[in-house]
């Protein structure tokens, strides 16, 4: 399973739970300005076709923890220099 981050205006993150749900992915979960959820490959165009209130849709790659920008920053050059 992919995971995606659907960023939207705030307020606007109920309305989104609902399309999503409407179109039948799993595990969503509801942040401040965005709204995160589970699904196959074939699922990032119906979301974008589908999602009216979502401003876009991003797959995640990878996930790790950040307390600075010098932090942030080894970690994004590890990665393209393991490309």
């Amino acid at each position: 399973m992919l995971e995606f981050v659907i960023p939207c205006l705030l307020g606007l993150e109920s309305l989104v739970d609902d399309e999503i749900k409407k179109l039948g992915l799993s595990d969503v979960r509801v942040e401040n300005g965005r709204v995160l959820c589970r699904g196959e490959a074939r699922d990032i165009a119906r979301l974008n076709i589908n999602l009216r209130c979502g401003a876009r849709v991003i797959l995640v790659l990878h996930k790790f923890r950040a307390t600075d920008f010098e932090r942030s920053e080894e970690r994004r050059v590890g990665k393209e220099c393991r490309s």
